[in-house]
Protein backbone atom coordinates (compact mmCIF):
# COMPACT_ATOMS: atom_id res chain seq x y z
CA UNK A 1 0.00 0.00 0.00
CA UNK A 2 1.40 3.25 -0.78
CA UNK A 3 2.43 5.82 2.06
CA UNK A 4 0.51 8.87 2.74
CA UNK A 5 2.09 12.31 2.71
CA UNK A 6 0.37 13.24 6.16
CA UNK A 7 2.26 10.25 7.77
CA UNK A 8 5.06 10.87 5.90
CA UNK A 9 5.09 14.57 7.05
CA UNK A 10 4.62 13.40 10.47
CA UNK A 11 7.65 11.14 10.43
CA UNK A 12 9.57 14.06 9.51
CA UNK A 13 8.30 16.26 11.56
CA UNK A 14 8.86 14.21 14.74
CA UNK A 15 13.01 13.98 13.75
CA UNK A 16 12.95 18.14 12.96
CA UNK A 17 11.58 18.39 16.83
CA UNK A 18 14.45 15.67 17.72
CA UNK A 19 17.35 18.08 15.57
CA UNK A 20 15.76 21.12 17.34
CA UNK A 21 16.17 19.92 20.42
CA UNK A 22 19.52 19.10 19.61
CA UNK A 23 20.59 22.40 18.59
CA UNK A 24 18.04 25.04 18.23
CA UNK A 25 20.04 27.04 15.69
CA UNK A 26 19.73 24.71 12.84
CA UNK A 27 16.03 23.51 12.16
CA UNK A 28 15.04 21.25 9.14
CA UNK A 29 12.43 21.58 6.45
CA UNK A 30 11.21 18.50 4.84
CA UNK A 31 8.96 18.93 2.01
CA UNK A 32 7.85 15.54 1.05
CA UNK A 33 6.17 14.87 -2.63
CA UNK A 34 5.10 12.15 -4.70
CA UNK A 35 6.82 10.86 -8.13
CA UNK A 36 5.91 13.56 -10.77
CA UNK A 37 5.04 16.55 -8.29
CA UNK A 38 8.38 17.83 -7.57
CA UNK A 39 8.40 21.24 -9.03
CA UNK A 40 4.70 21.07 -7.61
CA UNK A 41 5.74 20.71 -4.01
CA UNK A 42 8.73 22.79 -4.45
CA UNK A 43 6.71 25.79 -5.74
CA UNK A 44 3.81 25.00 -2.62
CA UNK A 45 6.88 24.93 0.01
CA UNK A 46 8.55 28.51 -1.71
CA UNK A 47 5.30 29.93 -1.25
CA UNK A 48 5.27 29.38 2.39
CA UNK A 49 8.59 30.22 2.96
CA UNK A 50 8.71 33.56 1.54
CA UNK A 51 7.13 35.00 4.97
CA UNK A 52 10.23 33.66 6.73
CA UNK A 53 13.43 35.79 7.27
CA UNK A 54 15.54 33.40 5.00
CA UNK A 55 12.74 33.18 2.77
CA UNK A 56 14.15 34.76 -0.51
CA UNK A 57 17.25 32.84 0.17
CA UNK A 58 15.25 29.48 0.53
CA UNK A 59 13.34 30.37 -2.73
CA UNK A 60 17.03 30.19 -4.73
CA UNK A 61 17.72 27.22 -2.90
CA UNK A 62 14.50 25.49 -4.16
CA UNK A 63 15.15 26.65 -7.53
CA UNK A 64 18.74 25.09 -7.84
CA UNK A 65 18.23 22.92 -10.82
CA UNK A 66 18.10 18.72 -10.43
CA UNK A 67 18.04 15.83 -12.83
CA UNK A 68 16.23 13.57 -11.08
CA UNK A 69 13.34 13.21 -8.00
CA UNK A 70 15.22 11.54 -5.96
CA UNK A 71 15.40 12.34 -1.82
CA UNK A 72 18.04 14.65 -1.50
CA UNK A 73 19.57 17.57 1.33
CA UNK A 74 19.48 20.81 -0.59
CA UNK A 75 21.54 22.87 1.64
CA UNK A 76 21.64 25.16 4.01
CA UNK A 77 20.05 28.93 4.31
CA UNK A 78 21.47 30.90 6.96
CA UNK A 79 20.26 34.44 8.48
CA UNK A 80 20.94 36.21 11.37
CA UNK A 81 18.51 36.91 14.16
CA UNK A 82 18.92 39.91 15.42
CA UNK A 83 18.35 40.77 19.59
CA UNK A 84 18.65 43.74 21.92
CA UNK A 85 17.49 46.59 19.55
CA UNK A 86 20.03 45.15 17.54
CA UNK A 87 22.88 45.06 20.13
CA UNK A 88 23.64 41.66 19.41
CA UNK A 89 22.60 38.81 17.13
CA UNK A 90 22.72 35.19 16.59
CA UNK A 91 23.19 33.04 13.45
CA UNK A 92 20.38 30.72 12.30
CA UNK A 93 20.44 28.19 10.07
CA UNK A 94 17.68 26.19 7.97
CA UNK A 95 18.52 22.74 6.33
CA UNK A 96 15.83 22.16 3.34
CA UNK A 97 15.58 18.48 2.24
CA UNK A 98 12.98 16.96 0.02
CA UNK A 99 11.60 13.34 0.32
CA UNK A 100 10.13 11.81 -2.61
CA UNK A 101 7.54 9.00 -1.05
CA UNK A 102 7.34 7.48 -4.08
CA UNK A 103 11.18 5.28 -3.23
CA UNK A 104 10.26 4.37 0.29
CA UNK A 105 8.43 1.02 1.27
CA UNK A 106 7.33 1.66 4.85
CA UNK A 107 7.49 4.73 7.22
CA UNK A 108 10.88 3.03 8.45
CA UNK A 109 12.72 3.55 5.00
CA UNK A 110 11.59 7.34 5.04
CA UNK A 111 13.13 7.47 8.62
CA UNK A 112 15.80 6.10 7.89
CA UNK A 113 16.56 8.57 4.87
CA UNK A 114 15.20 11.49 7.11
CA UNK A 115 18.50 10.59 9.44
CA UNK A 116 20.57 10.10 7.18
CA UNK A 117 19.72 13.85 5.73
CA UNK A 118 20.12 15.03 9.30
CA UNK A 119 23.40 13.77 9.26
CA UNK A 120 24.46 15.94 6.10
CA UNK A 121 23.12 18.78 8.04
CA UNK A 122 24.80 18.56 10.69
CA UNK A 123 28.32 18.05 8.76
CA UNK A 124 27.70 20.87 6.69
CA UNK A 125 26.80 23.06 9.84
CA UNK A 126 29.48 22.37 11.62
CA UNK A 127 31.66 23.94 8.83
CA UNK A 128 31.10 27.42 9.62
CA UNK A 129 34.05 28.00 11.13
CA UNK A 130 35.78 26.44 8.01
CA UNK A 131 37.51 29.46 6.17
CA UNK A 132 36.20 28.33 3.10
CA UNK A 133 32.79 28.06 4.44
CA UNK A 134 32.75 31.41 6.38
CA UNK A 135 31.49 33.83 3.98
CA UNK A 136 28.51 32.08 3.04
CA UNK A 137 27.23 31.39 7.06
CA UNK A 138 27.20 35.35 7.08
CA UNK A 139 24.29 35.40 5.55
CA UNK A 140 23.39 33.14 2.27
CA UNK A 141 23.48 29.75 0.86
CA UNK A 142 25.60 27.00 1.65
CA UNK A 143 25.87 24.14 -1.02
CA UNK A 144 26.39 20.71 -0.17
CA UNK A 145 29.22 18.83 -1.74
CA UNK A 146 28.21 16.22 -4.29
CA UNK A 147 30.96 14.44 -5.53
CA UNK A 148 34.60 13.84 -5.18
CA UNK A 149 36.63 10.70 -3.20
CA UNK A 150 34.73 11.54 -0.08
CA UNK A 151 31.45 10.82 -0.74
CA UNK A 152 31.53 7.85 0.17
CA UNK A 153 33.02 8.37 3.62
CA UNK A 154 30.63 10.96 4.19
CA UNK A 155 27.62 8.81 3.02
CA UNK A 156 29.20 5.98 5.42
CA UNK A 157 28.51 8.19 8.40
CA UNK A 158 25.19 8.68 7.57
CA UNK A 159 23.87 5.46 7.18
CA UNK A 160 25.94 4.76 10.26
CA UNK A 161 24.58 7.64 12.16
CA UNK A 162 20.73 7.10 10.62
CA UNK A 163 21.15 3.62 11.34
CA UNK A 164 21.69 3.73 14.90
CA UNK A 165 19.16 6.75 15.56
CA UNK A 166 16.68 4.42 13.95
CA UNK A 167 17.22 1.61 15.99
CA UNK A 168 17.26 3.33 19.39
CA UNK A 169 14.06 4.53 18.49
CA UNK A 170 12.58 1.41 17.71
CA UNK A 171 12.89 0.57 14.26
CA UNK A 172 14.44 -2.76 14.65
CA UNK A 173 16.67 -4.67 12.38
CA UNK A 174 17.59 -1.23 10.60
CA UNK A 175 20.92 -1.89 10.07
CA UNK A 176 20.62 -5.17 8.24
CA UNK A 177 17.77 -3.31 6.25
CA UNK A 178 19.97 -0.45 5.21
CA UNK A 179 22.68 -2.62 4.48
CA UNK A 180 20.20 -4.43 2.21
CA UNK A 181 19.38 -1.90 0.41
CA UNK A 182 22.48 -0.47 -0.16
CA UNK A 183 23.53 -3.90 -1.59
CA UNK A 184 20.88 -4.29 -3.69
CA UNK A 185 21.16 -0.52 -5.26
CA UNK A 186 24.81 -1.88 -6.13
CA UNK A 187 23.49 -4.45 -8.69
CA UNK A 188 19.90 -2.94 -9.94
CA UNK A 189 19.57 -0.12 -12.09
CA UNK A 190 18.59 3.62 -10.73
CA UNK A 191 19.34 6.47 -12.99
CA UNK A 192 21.03 9.46 -11.15
CA UNK A 193 22.31 7.44 -8.39
CA UNK A 194 25.65 6.54 -7.52
CA UNK A 195 25.59 3.38 -5.05
CA UNK A 196 29.69 3.61 -5.09
CA UNK A 197 29.27 6.42 -2.96
CA UNK A 198 26.79 4.27 -0.33
CA UNK A 199 29.55 1.81 1.49
CA UNK A 200 27.73 0.83 4.29
CA UNK A 201 27.32 -2.90 3.57
CA UNK A 202 31.29 -2.77 4.68
CA UNK A 203 30.43 -1.11 8.14
CA UNK A 204 27.22 -3.20 9.25
CA UNK A 205 28.89 -5.41 11.27
CA UNK A 206 30.70 -2.59 13.45
CA UNK A 207 27.87 -0.82 13.58
CA UNK A 208 25.83 -3.98 15.27
CA UNK A 209 28.46 -4.79 17.59
CA UNK A 210 28.61 -0.78 18.34
CA UNK A 211 24.99 -0.13 19.01
CA UNK A 212 24.98 -3.19 21.32
CA UNK A 213 27.63 -2.04 23.48
CA UNK A 214 25.32 1.57 23.39
CA UNK A 215 22.14 -0.54 24.48
CA UNK A 216 23.51 -1.50 27.81
CA UNK A 217 23.33 2.17 29.10
CA UNK A 218 21.08 3.10 26.63
CA UNK A 219 21.25 7.43 26.62
CA UNK A 220 18.46 10.09 27.25
CA UNK A 221 16.41 11.53 24.61
CA UNK A 222 18.85 14.18 24.58
CA UNK A 223 21.90 12.39 24.51
CA UNK A 224 21.24 10.63 21.47
CA UNK A 225 22.15 12.69 18.55
CA UNK A 226 25.55 13.29 20.58
CA UNK A 227 25.79 9.16 21.28
CA UNK A 228 24.82 8.60 17.53
CA UNK A 229 27.11 10.96 16.20
CA UNK A 230 29.90 9.76 17.59
CA UNK A 231 29.44 6.46 17.04
CA UNK A 232 29.24 7.29 13.47
CA UNK A 233 32.79 9.26 13.53
CA UNK A 234 34.53 6.27 15.59
CA UNK A 235 33.46 3.87 12.73
CA UNK A 236 33.89 6.41 10.03
CA UNK A 237 37.87 6.76 10.86
CA UNK A 238 38.07 3.03 10.97
CA UNK A 239 37.15 2.83 7.14
CA UNK A 240 40.27 4.92 5.37
CA UNK A 241 40.61 5.74 1.64
CA UNK A 242 42.06 2.47 0.60
CA UNK A 243 39.32 0.48 2.14
CA UNK A 244 36.09 2.53 1.05
CA UNK A 245 37.71 2.08 -2.78
CA UNK A 246 37.41 -1.35 -2.31
CA UNK A 247 33.42 -1.21 -2.28
CA UNK A 248 33.95 0.89 -5.29
CA UNK A 249 35.92 -1.41 -7.29
CA UNK A 250 32.64 -3.26 -6.89
CA UNK A 251 30.06 -1.30 -7.52
CA UNK A 252 30.92 0.04 -10.92
CA UNK A 253 31.37 -3.42 -12.53
CA UNK A 254 28.50 -4.23 -10.90
CA UNK A 255 26.62 -1.06 -12.16
CA UNK A 256 27.72 -1.84 -15.69
CA UNK A 257 26.46 -5.86 -15.70
CA UNK A 258 23.12 -4.17 -14.30
CA UNK A 259 22.35 -1.73 -16.73
CA UNK A 260 23.66 -4.24 -19.42
CA UNK A 261 20.77 -6.34 -18.24
CA UNK A 262 22.24 -9.17 -15.73
CA UNK A 263 20.25 -9.93 -12.82
CA UNK A 264 22.16 -10.25 -9.50
CA UNK A 265 22.74 -13.88 -9.35
CA UNK A 266 24.83 -13.10 -12.67
CA UNK A 267 26.62 -10.13 -11.13
CA UNK A 268 27.58 -11.93 -7.90
CA UNK A 269 29.08 -14.70 -9.83
CA UNK A 270 31.02 -12.73 -12.18
CA UNK A 271 32.64 -11.19 -9.12
CA UNK A 272 33.67 -14.11 -6.68
CA UNK A 273 34.99 -16.44 -10.09
CA UNK A 274 36.20 -13.78 -12.21
CA UNK A 275 37.77 -11.14 -10.37
CA UNK A 276 41.38 -11.99 -9.80
CA UNK A 277 41.09 -9.08 -6.67
CA UNK A 278 40.98 -10.85 -3.63
CA UNK A 279 39.25 -7.89 -1.76
CA UNK A 280 36.32 -7.61 -4.38
CA UNK A 281 36.11 -11.51 -4.07
CA UNK A 282 35.61 -10.72 -0.52
CA UNK A 283 32.73 -8.50 -0.86
CA UNK A 284 31.22 -10.04 -3.65
CA UNK A 285 30.53 -12.77 -1.18
CA UNK A 286 29.91 -9.76 1.68
CA UNK A 287 27.05 -8.74 -0.20
CA UNK A 288 25.53 -12.43 -1.23
CA UNK A 289 25.10 -13.12 2.39
CA UNK A 290 23.76 -9.37 3.57
CA UNK A 291 20.83 -10.25 0.16
CA UNK A 292 20.73 -13.56 0.94
CA UNK A 293 21.60 -14.35 -2.99
CA UNK A 294 23.55 -17.01 -4.15
CA UNK A 295 26.26 -16.24 -7.25
CA UNK A 296 25.86 -17.69 -10.90
CA UNK A 297 28.24 -20.72 -11.01
CA UNK A 298 31.23 -19.92 -13.17
CA UNK A 299 29.64 -22.40 -16.18
CA UNK A 300 26.28 -20.24 -16.07
CA UNK A 301 28.45 -17.11 -16.39
CA UNK A 302 30.80 -18.27 -19.33
CA UNK A 303 29.11 -16.30 -22.21
CA UNK A 304 28.54 -13.34 -19.78
CA UNK A 305 30.97 -9.80 -20.85
CA UNK A 306 32.50 -9.27 -17.16
CA UNK A 307 33.93 -6.38 -16.10
CA UNK A 308 34.83 -7.82 -13.23
CA UNK A 309 37.53 -9.96 -15.13
CA UNK A 310 40.78 -9.27 -16.50
CA UNK A 311 40.68 -7.57 -20.28
CA UNK A 312 41.95 -10.57 -21.79
CA UNK A 313 39.32 -12.66 -20.41
CA UNK A 314 36.34 -10.48 -22.19
CA UNK A 315 38.25 -10.60 -25.00
CA UNK A 316 38.96 -14.06 -25.50
CA UNK A 317 35.20 -14.46 -24.84
CA UNK A 318 34.16 -11.80 -27.84
CA UNK A 319 36.32 -13.45 -30.02
CA UNK A 320 34.70 -16.74 -29.38
CA UNK A 321 31.24 -15.67 -29.83
CA UNK A 322 32.13 -13.58 -33.37
CA UNK A 323 33.40 -16.98 -34.59
CA UNK A 324 30.12 -18.98 -33.66
CA UNK A 325 28.10 -15.58 -34.98
CA UNK A 326 30.30 -16.13 -38.54
CA UNK A 327 29.84 -20.10 -38.79
CA UNK A 328 25.73 -19.55 -37.55
CA UNK A 329 25.44 -17.54 -40.52
CA UNK A 330 26.89 -19.32 -43.23
CA UNK A 331 25.54 -22.54 -41.53
CA UNK A 332 21.91 -20.95 -42.77
CA UNK A 333 23.39 -19.56 -45.78
CA UNK A 334 24.08 -23.09 -47.13
CA UNK A 335 21.36 -24.78 -46.54
CA UNK A 336 19.07 -22.08 -47.74
CA UNK A 337 21.77 -20.67 -50.69
CA UNK A 338 21.21 -17.23 -49.89
CA UNK A 339 23.08 -14.85 -47.93
CA UNK A 340 20.27 -13.07 -46.20
CA UNK A 341 20.97 -14.82 -42.70
CA UNK A 342 24.56 -12.37 -42.23
CA UNK A 343 22.31 -9.79 -42.54
CA UNK A 344 19.39 -11.02 -40.23
CA UNK A 345 22.45 -11.66 -37.41
CA UNK A 346 23.72 -8.31 -38.16
CA UNK A 347 20.78 -6.36 -37.06
CA UNK A 348 20.04 -8.64 -34.78
CA UNK A 349 23.42 -7.30 -33.29
CA UNK A 350 23.31 -3.76 -34.20
CA UNK A 351 19.82 -3.47 -31.81
CA UNK A 352 21.28 -4.94 -29.04
CA UNK A 353 24.18 -2.35 -29.51
CA UNK A 354 22.29 0.23 -28.01
CA UNK A 355 21.63 -1.33 -24.62
CA UNK A 356 25.53 -2.25 -24.68
CA UNK A 357 25.28 -5.18 -25.70
CA UNK A 358 29.29 -5.21 -27.30
CA UNK A 359 30.38 -9.05 -26.73
CA UNK A 360 30.49 -10.99 -29.98
CA UNK A 361 29.73 -7.93 -32.14
CA UNK A 362 30.73 -8.84 -35.57
CA UNK A 363 27.66 -6.27 -37.68
CA UNK A 364 29.97 -4.50 -40.28
CA UNK A 365 31.95 -8.10 -40.73
CA UNK A 366 29.03 -10.01 -41.48
CA UNK A 367 27.28 -7.66 -43.86
CA UNK A 368 30.67 -8.17 -45.89
CA UNK A 369 30.02 -11.14 -45.78
CA UNK A 370 26.92 -11.65 -46.79
CA UNK A 371 27.77 -9.63 -49.91
CA UNK A 372 30.23 -11.56 -50.31
CA UNK A 373 28.31 -14.92 -50.47
CA UNK A 374 25.48 -13.42 -52.21
CA UNK A 375 28.01 -12.53 -55.20
CA UNK A 376 30.11 -15.95 -55.04
CA UNK A 377 26.58 -17.52 -55.60
CA UNK A 378 25.65 -15.17 -58.71
CA UNK A 379 29.12 -16.01 -59.98
CA UNK A 380 28.19 -19.44 -59.95
CA UNK A 381 30.80 -20.44 -57.94
CA UNK A 382 31.03 -23.42 -55.83
CA UNK A 383 32.82 -22.12 -52.72
CA UNK A 384 30.57 -19.26 -51.25
CA UNK A 385 31.55 -20.37 -47.70
CA UNK A 386 35.35 -19.48 -48.58
CA UNK A 387 34.47 -15.90 -50.44
CA UNK A 388 32.29 -14.69 -47.03
CA UNK A 389 35.11 -16.17 -44.73
CA UNK A 390 37.60 -13.79 -46.38
CA UNK A 391 35.66 -10.89 -46.48
CA UNK A 392 34.60 -11.52 -42.89
CA UNK A 393 37.88 -12.18 -41.64
CA UNK A 394 39.38 -8.39 -43.15
CA UNK A 395 36.76 -6.70 -41.62
CA UNK A 396 36.24 -7.80 -38.13
CA UNK A 397 39.62 -7.38 -38.33
CA UNK A 398 38.97 -3.15 -38.61
CA UNK A 399 36.99 -2.61 -35.47
CA UNK A 400 39.19 -3.79 -32.75
CA UNK A 401 38.27 -4.56 -28.87
CA UNK A 402 39.24 -1.85 -27.56
CA UNK A 403 36.90 0.55 -29.62
CA UNK A 404 33.94 -1.76 -28.75
CA UNK A 405 34.45 -1.61 -25.22
CA UNK A 406 35.33 2.00 -25.25
CA UNK A 407 31.95 2.66 -26.54
CA UNK A 408 29.88 0.36 -24.22
CA UNK A 409 31.51 2.01 -21.68
CA UNK A 410 30.04 5.13 -23.05
CA UNK A 411 26.88 4.00 -22.93
CA UNK A 412 26.27 2.42 -19.85
CA UNK A 413 27.25 5.59 -18.70
CA UNK A 414 24.87 7.61 -20.44
CA UNK A 415 21.99 5.32 -19.12
CA UNK A 416 23.47 5.69 -15.76
CA UNK A 417 22.98 9.62 -15.94
CA UNK A 418 19.34 9.23 -17.14
CA UNK A 419 20.17 9.54 -20.93
CA UNK A 420 18.93 7.49 -24.11
CA UNK A 421 20.95 6.30 -26.79
CA UNK A 422 19.78 5.18 -29.72
CA UNK A 423 21.40 4.65 -33.43
CA UNK A 424 21.73 8.15 -34.01
CA UNK A 425 23.74 8.88 -30.89
CA UNK A 426 26.23 5.99 -31.82
CA UNK A 427 26.69 7.10 -34.93
CA UNK A 428 27.31 10.61 -33.40
CA UNK A 429 29.62 9.01 -31.39
CA UNK A 430 31.69 7.39 -33.58
CA UNK A 431 32.21 11.27 -35.88
CA UNK A 432 34.82 10.70 -38.05
CA UNK A 433 36.70 8.70 -36.20
CA UNK A 434 38.51 5.36 -38.01
CA UNK A 435 38.27 3.28 -34.97
CA UNK A 436 34.20 3.35 -35.11
CA UNK A 437 33.67 3.60 -38.91
CA UNK A 438 32.90 0.33 -39.35
CA UNK A 439 30.20 0.70 -36.17
CA UNK A 440 28.59 3.60 -37.46
CA UNK A 441 28.63 2.49 -41.49
CA UNK A 442 27.08 -1.30 -40.28
CA UNK A 443 24.00 1.02 -38.00
CA UNK A 444 23.35 3.17 -41.18
CA UNK A 445 23.42 -0.08 -43.25
CA UNK A 446 21.04 -1.79 -40.49
CA UNK A 447 18.51 1.40 -40.83
CA UNK A 448 17.82 1.08 -44.72
CA UNK A 449 18.02 -2.24 -44.40
CA UNK A 450 14.24 -3.53 -46.07
CA UNK A 451 13.80 -6.26 -43.32
CA UNK A 452 14.83 -4.23 -40.51
CA UNK A 453 12.18 -1.44 -41.46
CA UNK A 454 9.43 -3.85 -42.18
CA UNK A 455 10.44 -5.41 -38.29
CA UNK A 456 9.98 -1.50 -36.90
CA UNK A 457 7.14 -0.67 -38.47
CA UNK A 458 5.29 -3.79 -37.00
CA UNK A 459 6.78 -3.26 -33.55
CA UNK A 460 5.07 0.28 -34.06
CA UNK A 461 2.15 -0.98 -34.99
CA UNK A 462 2.03 -3.07 -31.70
CA UNK A 463 2.54 -0.80 -29.42
CA UNK A 464 0.06 0.54 -27.06
CA UNK A 465 -1.11 3.98 -28.75
CA UNK A 466 -1.59 2.37 -32.05
CA UNK A 467 -4.01 -0.47 -30.94
CA UNK A 468 -7.43 0.69 -31.25
CA UNK A 469 -9.34 0.45 -28.17
CA UNK A 470 -12.92 -1.30 -27.68
CA UNK A 471 -16.17 0.71 -28.62
CA UNK A 472 -17.41 2.67 -25.40
CA UNK A 473 -21.11 1.10 -24.94
CA UNK A 474 -23.94 3.10 -25.65
CA UNK A 475 -24.71 5.76 -23.38
CA UNK A 476 -27.25 5.01 -20.43
CA UNK A 477 -30.34 7.36 -20.95
CA UNK A 478 -31.06 9.53 -17.39
CA UNK A 479 -34.56 7.70 -17.08
CA UNK A 480 -33.32 3.83 -17.53
CA UNK A 481 -30.46 4.39 -15.27
CA UNK A 482 -30.76 3.12 -12.04
CA UNK A 483 -30.31 5.58 -8.79
CA UNK A 484 -27.30 4.78 -7.15
CA UNK A 485 -26.28 6.56 -3.72
CA UNK A 486 -22.52 8.35 -4.21
CA UNK A 487 -19.97 6.18 -2.22
CA UNK A 488 -18.18 7.88 0.34
CA UNK A 489 -14.61 9.69 -0.47
CA UNK A 490 -12.01 9.03 2.12
CA UNK A 491 -8.90 11.00 2.56
CA UNK A 492 -6.41 11.23 0.11
CA UNK A 493 -2.66 12.78 -0.01
CA UNK A 494 -1.30 14.48 -2.51
CA UNK A 495 2.27 15.54 -1.99
CA UNK A 496 19.28 10.18 -4.65
CA UNK A 497 22.40 15.52 -8.06
CA UNK A 498 23.06 18.47 -9.95
CA UNK A 499 23.47 20.93 -12.79
CA UNK A 500 21.97 19.79 -16.51
CA UNK A 501 21.95 16.91 -18.29
CA UNK A 502 24.94 15.70 -19.95
CA UNK A 503 25.40 15.81 -23.43
CA UNK A 504 24.77 12.22 -25.01
CA UNK A 505 27.84 9.74 -25.92
CA UNK A 506 30.18 13.18 -26.04
CA UNK A 507 32.84 12.92 -28.67
CA UNK A 508 35.51 11.52 -28.51
CA UNK A 509 34.87 19.08 10.71
CA UNK A 510 35.55 22.24 15.27
CA UNK A 511 32.26 21.44 17.57
CA UNK A 512 29.26 19.70 15.71
CA UNK A 513 26.57 22.10 17.88
CA UNK A 514 25.86 24.70 18.74
CA UNK A 515 23.03 25.74 21.62
CA UNK A 516 23.48 29.69 21.67
CA UNK A 517 25.48 31.68 19.00
CA UNK A 518 25.90 35.36 19.29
Amino acid sequence: MALQTDAVQQSCRAIARQMRDYSRNLNLSFIAHHAGQHLESLSLAGQELLSHPAGEQALRLLRTPKKNENSTFMGLVVWREYLLLGLASRQKVMALTTINIGQFESLRDVRSQAWHMAWHAIDLYTRRYDPVYESFFQEGMVMPPTAGEGMASANLRADVFSAVMCSINGDKDTIRRLANTRSMNAMTRNAGHKPEHYPFALAMEATQAALADLMRRPPSKKRQIDAALQIADTIGQTYDEATLKQWIYFCKPAQDMAWRGDDKETILGAAVSTSQDTYIRATGFLVADITRTTPASILTIENHYSPFAEDRYNQKLHEGMVERAFQKAVNAGMLNHSGAAFLVEANEQNQKLPDGHILGWCAAALQAAGRAFDSALASGSKAPAEAARREFEGAADRTTWDALKEMGESIIEQYRQGSAVTFSDLIDFAGNRPAFAGISSSIAFTMKDPGYIKKMAIANDLSPENIPRPAAPAPVTPSAAPRMSAPSMGPSGMGQTSGAAPPLLPRKDDSHKDKQDS
